[in-house]
C-alpha cells in the first residue's frame, strides 16, 4: 500500500511545465479516479491504525473500515477498461447515469417520505424509538418499490405476537392503535388506496422515466463513442507518460534511480522530457502538412471503396442508362424535326412545279 501511495504522489510534486502546486493540486482533485485514490489511502491508513490498537472494538472498526476501502479498490479497478475502446465509454455511461440517478433520488425521496411518514401516522400512535420511525417513514417505503409489499396494512393479516402493544420491545415494532377486539382502529381502505397511488407513481410513473433518462444518456454517449473513446486515450497517455516504467512494487526501483539522478550535478542543456501540448513552428507545420496528407489519403480510401460497393455501381450505372435515354430521345427528336423539314422541302418543291406548269 506505500509502494501504492509512493507511485501515486509523484502527480502532484512534480512540476515538468510550471504550472505550480496550487493549480496541480486542483486538477488533481477533479478527476474522479484520484479522488478515489486519496480516500483509498485515507481510508487504508484508518483502518491499519485501529487494527494496530489493543482493543477487541477498535479492532472491529477497523474491519469494517478495511471492507469499505477493499470496495473503493475494486471501484478504482474499473480505470483500466478506459483504454479499451469498447469499454472505455461505458464507464462514461456508468459515470453519467450515476449523476442522473443522484438527481432522480431527490424526485423520488419526496414520495417516500410522503407516503411513510403519512403511513406512520395512520397506524402507528406515539413511536418514540428513532430507528424504527426511520424503519416505518423511509425504510419500508423504499422497499415496497423493489417487490416487498407490506401486510400490516390489511386487517386480515394483522398478527398481534408479531410486535408490541406499548412499544418497548427493541426488537418488534409498536403495534397499530388497537380496537375492544384487539384489532387495528386504522380504515384498511385508506391505507390499501394510499398504497395503490403510491405504487403507481413511484413503481410506474418514476421508474419509466429513469429508464428514459437511461436511455438518452446511453444513445448521446454511443453516437460519441469513437471521439470519446480518443479523448480518454488522451489523458490517460498524459497521465502515465510522465510515471516511472515498472510497476508497484518494483516502481521503487525506478524512484531509487530518479532520486539519484536528482542528486547527481548535471549539465544545465539536460531537461526532462515532458509531454508537448503546444509545438514550435516548423513542427506545427510539419503536423499540419501531414495532417492534410492523412486527410486526402482517407478522402481518396473513402471514395475507393464507396466506388466498389454493389449500390454505388447500381447508382453508376442508372445514372449512365439515364444518359444514354436522354442522348437518344435528343437523336429521335433530330430524326423527326429532319424528316419535317424534308417533307416540307419536297411539299414546297412539288407546289412550286404545279405552278410553273
Amino acid at each position: 500500500m506505500s509502494i501504492f501511495n509512493h507511485s501515486d504522489t509523484p502527480q502532484l510534486y512534480h512540476d515538468f511545465d510550471g504550472s505550480g502546486f496550487r493549480r496541480k493540486a486542483k486538477m488533481y482533485i477533479r478527476d474522479l479516479w484520484n479522488i478515489l485514490d486519496v480516500l483509498s489511502i485515507m481510508l487504508f491508513i484508518a483502518g491499519l491504525a485501529c487494527r494496530l490498537q489493543a482493543s477487541r472494538t477498535v479492532l472491529y472498526v477497523g474491519k469494517v473500515i478495511f471492507c469499505f476501502d477493499f470496495i473503493i479498490f475494486c471501484l478504482r479497478s474499473m480505470a483500466i477498461f478506459t483504454i479499451s475502446r469498447h469499454l472505455g465509454p461505458k464507464i462514461i455511461i456508468v459515470r453519467r447515469m450515476m449523476m442522473d440517478l443522484f438527481f432522480f433520488m431527490f424526485l423520488l425521496s419526496i414520495w417516500v417520505v410522503a407516503y411513510g411518514v403519512a403511513k406512520q401516522g395512520i397506524m402507528i400512535e406515539n413511536e418514540e424509538r428513532l430507528n424504527w420511525i426511520v424503519r416505518g417513514a423511509v425504510y419500508d417505503p423504499y422497499l415496497i418499490i423493489f417487490g416487498n409489499f407490506p401486510t400490516n396494512i390489511d386487517n386480515t393479516q394483522f398478527d398481534i405476537s408479531s410486535c408490541h402493544v406499548n412499544g418497548s420491545e427493541p426488537l418488534k415494532p409498536k403495534c397499530p392503535v388497537l380496537n375492544d377486539d384487539n384489532l387495528p382502529m386504522f380504515p384498511e381502505w385508506l391505507t390499501i388506496i394510499m398504497l395503490c397511488v403510491y405504487l403507481l407513481f413511484a413503481n410506474i410513473l418514476l421508474l419509466n422515466l429513469l429508464i428514459a433518462i437511461f436511455n438518452y444518456t446511453f444513445q448521446q454517449v454511443q453516437d460519441n463513442t469513437d471521439t470519446i473513446w480518443k479523448f480518454q486515450r488522451y489523458e490517460l497517455i498524459k497521465e502515465y507518460h510522465s510515471r516511472p516504467a515498472l510497476p508497484p512494487p518494483f516502481i521503487l526501483l525506478s524512484h531509487l534511480i530518479l532520486f539519484i539522478r536528482g542528486v547527481l550535478p548535471r549539465s544545465p542543456s539536460q531537461r526532462h522530457k515532458h509531454f508537448r501540448q503546444e509545438l514550435e513552428q516548423n513542427k506545427e507545420k510539419e503536423m499540419l502538412s501531414w495532417e492534410a496528407f492523412m486527410k486526402d489519403n482517407y478522402l481518396a480510401s473513402t471514395r475507393q471503396e464507396k466506388s466498389q460497393t454493389v449500390e454505388h455501381r447500381i447508382q453508376d450505372t442508372a445514372e449512365k442508362v439515364g444518359a444514354m435515354s436522354e442522348l437518344l430521345e435528343r437523336e429521335q427528336e433530330m430524326v423527326s424535326a429532319k424528316m419535317a423539314k424534308r417533307e416540307q422541302v419536297s411539299f414546297c418543291h412539288k407546289h412550286s412545279q404545279i405552278t410553273h406548269t
